[in-house]
């Protein structure tokens, strides 16, 4: 009959397997489904020890859990034993795969919460299977926190996440392996890629009006064969700049048109950036150059840079049929007026958008930069060797003339 001897020591008795006395100190059979277990006035640290073995799981505790225990249970597994010792004193007990931690309450024990993503509240006797199922390319916390979105998927078993290796240690109930691993490989797919090909050039009003003519290109209005034309503009102080949205859908005779008209001094590709992106994730193409401002803080000059940018930033989102949503972001900074301070002025403009479009169309943003910015440019002397420049100089001689801003934007899908 269980009970508790004369030195105080917890007896048990196993339904299913014996249990064997030495002294006085017992030993769990391993192999016991279910226990009875009677106890008085025995430490807790010991109770857990016990109870850890007959469990088979590691455990690691506090050293100072010293209080007494009486404890008269009949039909539970360890686990279950171990769970509801931890909730009758009130400990933090972190389940994670064949490990237990027990801790204080309120106490923040580093080692399992670093590891810990979700586990059973309540450990029952339903079979669990150890699965370790390493991700090609996903990332494990991400997978992670979507499962955790889903309580039903883990149907009470437990998770690890190991960033280390990319994978995710599962400790599931057998019915549930073939649904949660379908789910997994499901949203463990590679992120498609997008090639972002940009081209900033400058051309004269004139020039830049015939070349969307040439190319059947007209900025802010539908166009003609096109499902996915969008028209956005944004006027600037005194109407001094538009920026405006079309496509042009052959990629080639747009490269062979600017072409032609750069080998005879018409166009000037300021720059031609190029970036790879991850579907979902951001590209950022950006030139300028900072411009020098002078403060006085308490008597003392102090001198801030800021800077003029002319920058895309681009965000892709694969569509079906071979289309594709860019979230764009169009940022036109340029150099305004000398102020009576003698400080120069900031124009700046923002311009964003979503537009669709088929993948190898080129999207085109034309605009019209600020004369007095050109002026300073052309008379830069590291300018003067440029055949275009120099034409412009003599015609400036003679008059004012506006010069247009286009961006070319071309997305292509990467296999």
């Amino acid at each position: 009959m269980p009970g508790i001897n004369s030195q105080n020591r917890l007896v048990t008795k196993p339904v299913k397997a014996c249990f064997c006395m030495a002294l006085q100190y017992f030993s769990a059979s391993l192999y016991a489904d279910k226990i009875d277990m009677q106890a008085m006035q025995i430490p807790a640290q010991e109770v857990f020890v016990r109870l850890a073995a007959a469990a088979d799981v590691n455990l690691v505790m506090r050293a100072d859990l010293n209080s007494p225990v009486h404890m008269h249970l009949q039909q539970l597994s360890a686990r279950q034993a171990l769970h509801m010792l931890c909730q009758t004193l009130e400990l933090s007990c972190y389940w994670y795969a064949d490990h237990l931690g027990i801790d204080l309450p309120l106490d923040n024990w580093q080692g399992a919460q670093s590891l810990l993503v979700t586990s059973q509240q309540l450990p029952n006797d339903m079979p669990l299977e150890l699965l370790n199922l390493p991700l090609r390319y996903a990332e494990a916390e991400q997978v992670a926190q979507q499962l955790k979105a889903d309580t039903s998927l883990l149907a009470g078993g437990q998770m690890v996440v190991d960033s280390r290796s990319q994978s995710l240690l599962l400790r599931v109930p057998a019915t549930q392996i073939e649904t949660l691993v379908a789910v997994i490989n499901g949203l463990d797919k590679p992120l498609q890629q997008v090639h972002i090909e940009a081209r900033i050039a400058i051309a004269t009003s004139d020039v830049g009006s015939s070349l969307r003519q040439g190319l059947g290109v007209q900025l802010g209005q539908q166009l003609v064969n096109s499902s996915a034309a969008t028209s956005l503009s944004y006027v600037g102080k005194e109407g001094a700049n538009n920026l405006q949205i079309g496509l042009v859908g052959s990629h080639i005779l747009l490269n062979l048109e600017l072409a032609a008209m750069e080998a005879s001094g018409q166009v000037l590709t300021l720059a031609q950036p190029q970036v790879l992106v991850q579907e979902g994730q951001q590209g950022l193409m950006e030139t300028g150059q900072e411009v020098p401002y002078l403060f006085n803080q308490d008597g003392n000059p102090i001198r801030e840079w800021k800077q003029a940018v002319l920058g895309l930033t681009v965000t892709p989102r694969v569509l079906a049929e071979e289309q594709v949503e860019l979230d764009l972001a169009v940022v036109q900074d340029s150099i305004g007026e000398l102020l009576a301070n003698g400080e120069l002025a900031l124009n700046t403009h923002r311009l964003q958008t979503k537009v669709r479009m088929d993948m190898g169309q080129t999207l085109v943003l034309g605009g019209a930069l600020y004369e007095q910015q050109l002026q300073r440019l052309l008379y830069n002397p590291k300018w003067l060797s440029v055949p275009i420049f120099n034409r412009w100089l003599q015609q400036q001689k003679k008059q004012s003339q506006r010069f247009e801003l286009l961006v070319f934007v071309t997305p292509k899908l990467i296999s």
